[in-house]
Formats: C-alpha cells, structure tokens, sequence
C-alpha cells in the first residue's frame, strides 16, 4: 500500500480560554454557615451549621457526535484497521473508577469481528509499542485521558460503520454520545488528522496544533496532496512566529494576497 504522510505543526497563543466543564467543589469539602440578626446594637448569631460536599461523578468524552452528526470522519480500505482517538475527562469532583466501552450503531453497513481500545499515552493518535489495551480506568478530578479506539475492518464489506465510545461511573452516570464515522473504500483515500495538546489552556499559555494527512486506501494519490489550515478563524489565538515545521513538503504561507515560502511578519 502506497502511503504519503505529511506531519505540520503550529504553535498558537491563547488569549481565551476554552472551557469544558464547570469547576466542582472538590469531594469532602466543608462549608461552613452561621446566620445572624442585629437588633440595636446587639448581634445574635445562630449555631453553625456545617455541609459536607459529597462525590459527583461526571464522565465525559471528546469529540461528542451522533450517527446523523459523526463527531469524527475515518475513510480507509478493506481488510485493515480504523483508529479513532477520543479524550476522556473525569470533570466530577473525585477519583473515579470509570469503565470504558464501545458499540456500533445499527444503521452501520458493516460490523467488525475485532474492535479494542487502548490508552494513548503520549497523545499522538497513533498505537505505539507498550499502550495497553483498557475496559476501566482511575482518573482523578479534571484529568483527561487519550484513548484509541482500533477497529479492524472486514475484507469483503463497503460502506460507513458508526461506533461509539462509553464512558460510565460506577453509580451509572455515563456519557454515551460520541458516535464517528468508519468509510471503507477501494482505491486512494486521504485520511486528515488535527489535535490541539494540551487540549485545554488558560490564557496566555502556548498549545501545539498538529496536522496530519494519509494516504490510508490501497492505491497511491498520483499527485502533490496540499494540506492547508486558516488558523485566522481561532478567534483569540495568536500565532507564535517561526513555529511551524514539517518532516516532509514544504510549507508555504498566505498572507492575505498570495503564497509564499517565507513567513509573513502577519
């Protein structure tokens, strides 16, 4: 199988921050409230009274999608294997033990024999060497977790299989929306990649934006593959100057009027 690969980063400045969830009061802690009345000069103040914050579980899982609305779009060939990265966030208030499924939906023209999921521990979307195949895991209050869910796709089917990751508490809280979208095709097939890492930042804080396009079908393109990205639309982010680099190709930038090799000063 012909393969072109094609890895761009950019480093962007943040002067807004993305926000996932709310903030949870951590579990266990206690607030304490007294009230009090004033007549004249006198104060009197009635007992007080403590609450204790008890644990909330809240799983949630990135990119949500439905089988209409796929949040990813995985186009490959026969007789191989789809990988789908997906974030897991505790955004509860505690350590919780989460266990993690997947399930295909029935509106899926095919369905695999084999389907695993892995952690992702360097966050790079790919499975490497040592990433240990998972159906539970402990993550801590505002952690997130990268995880590859890996389908093996059949020989002898074409067509769109959706499937789902499962995020579940222990109490049955679960996030269970986030449905994307496996193509399988003859021929060549280009497969186009994003991340932001780390996902979540506070302003004035640099993230990594990272671009990968592959050729994932069983025949080579034929031609230049251009990847281009318009990071003008990030509103509130800057680019930081001089940070894009690629292993292979060249890149180019616009500057409003034309392409150029050399970075515009904007």
């Amino acid at each position: 199988m012909a393969m072109r690969f094609l890895k761009l980063k950019l480093a962007v400045i943040v002067f807004a921050s993305f926000v996932i969830a709310a903030e949870l009061t951590p579990a266990g802690t206690v607030i304490r409230n007294q009230a009090s009345a004033k007549v004249g000069d006198e104060v009197y103040l009635s007992n007080v009274v403590e609450t204790v914050v008890q644990p909330i579980c809240y799983p949630l899982v990135l990119p949500d999608g439905t089988p209409d609305n796929p949040g990813q779009r995985l186009t490959t060939v026969t007789g191989g294997y789809a990988v789908l990265p997906y974030t897991l966030m505790n955004a509860g208030n505690d350590v919780f033990e989460f266990s993690v499924n997947w399930e295909v939906s029935n509106l899926s023209d095919w369905i695999s024999d084999e389907v695993q999921i892995y952690l992702d521990t360097n966050r790079n979307g790919s499975l490497d060497p040592g990433e240990k195949e998972i159906n539970a895991l402990n993550i801590a209050a505002g952690e997130t977790v990268g995880i590859l869910l890996m389908v093996k796709t059949p020989s002898n089917s074409l067509g769109s299989a959706f499937y789902n990751v499962v995020l579940t508490c222990s109490s049955g809280t679960k996030d269970s929306n986030n449905y994307s979208e496996i193509t399988l095709i003859h021929g060549a097939a280009l497969n186009v990649e994003k991340y932001f890492r780390p996902p979540q930042i506070v302003p004035g804080e640099v993230t990594e934006v990272t671009l990968r396009v592959q050729n994932v079908g069983d025949l080579p393109v034929g031609r230049e593959v251009v990847l281009s990205d318009d990071l003008s639309i990030l509103e509130g982010f800057s680019y930081v100057p001089g940070s894009a680099s690629a292993p292979k190709g060249t890149i180019e930038f616009y500057d409003g009027d034309s392409w150029t090799v050399d970075e515009p000063a904007t």
